[in-house]
């Protein structure tokens, strides 16, 4: 957990596209394959469904700490983020870090500490969490009650996530966007097929996309299969429509395959998706593609 807490802060520290990309590199060439895929997973804007109200949480840390209800809802209302607060809360109890630091690694806390929670009452997880706590230093303990309560966002977008896995694996960003869609999920074996050199399954004339050597930069592919048991549901029923668009009087080059996002929730009136990220290869001459789609009246 350590060494995702130092990404973590490294990309929250820069602005610079080429500073968290490096940070990325370095993490996935130092982590074990199981937290790398986790690491990928919330890089690339997947979430945990929620495990923990953020009520309960705000209840545990006060009952911990001792903190008065009116302080703790003074100290919200000034730093307005509560895990940040829950866990300077805690570190100021204890007066610093723990003696002995929790050595789970970012799989091991989510595989055997987190996802069995769903299943347990309300006091098992409140000893699970307040366990946690004591064991962590106070920027664990952040990242934790983010797990926790579903929030968890790193600074960085799903494109420049496949890009800085891209470069540690020394392929095309295509392809490692192209692996990432459908069913992936986040093990050891799954992050390792990311990162394998053999490229064949990544060949544009077997991507069905329905135009030979085309192919386009998946921003958001779709969460499907075994992820929806833990993944936030706004990704989970989510899914990825192909089509081909040919201009008019266009050559065969000119042929473009469009990826376009549809999430299954209702949308207000005069919503419009915008779609973009295209990508091309192969072609001698560029092909803009700009599409706006209005829903409602």
């Amino acid at each position: 957990m350590r060494r995702f807490a130092d990404l973590y802060d490294a990309l929250d520290a820069t602005t610079s596209t080429n500073e968290k990309v490096a940070a990325m590199r370095a993490y996935f060439a130092e982590a074990p394959p199981a937290d790398a895929a986790w690491a990928v997973f919330f890089l690339t804007g997947a979430r945990l469904k929620r495990l923990i109200a953020p009520r309960l949480l705000a209840v545990w840390g006060m009952e911990e700490t001792e903190t008065p209800d009116w302080m703790f809802g003074e100290s919200w209302s000034a730093a307005g983020d509560l895990a940040e607060i829950v866990a300077l809360l805690v570190d100021t109890k204890r007066k610093g870090p723990p003696p002995g630091a929790s050595e789970l690694s970012l799989s091991q806390l989510i595989e055997t500490r987190l996802l069995p929670l769903r299943d347990r009452d309300e006091k098992d997880k409140r000893a699970a969490v307040v366990e946690l706590w004591r064991s962590m230093p106070v920027r664990e303990i952040f990242l934790l009650n983010k797990l926790l309560t579903g929030e968890l966002r790193v600074g960085v977008s799903r494109t420049l996530a496949v890009r800085a896995l891209a470069r540690h694996a020394g392929l095309d960003p295509a392809v490692v966007a192209h692996r990432l869609m459908g069913s992936w999920e986040p093990t050891a074996a799954g992050f390792e097929h990311l990162v394998a050199a053999d490229v064949h399954d990544a060949d544009h004339t077997q991507r069905e996309h329905g135009c030979d050597k085309r192919h386009f930069d998946d921003s958001c592919a779709a969460v499907v299969g075994k992820q929806a048991d833990y993944a936030e549901p706004a990704h989970a029923i989510s899914l990825t429509m192909l089509t081909v668009v040919v201009f008019p009087m266009c050559t065969p080059e000119q042929g473009v395959s469009v990826g376009l996002l549809m999430a299954i929730v209702p949308l207000p009136l005069n919503t419009s998706l915008f779609a973009t990220n295209i990508e091309q290869s192969d072609t001698e001459l560029p092909v803009p593609f700009n599409q706006r789609v209005s829903l409602g009246k």
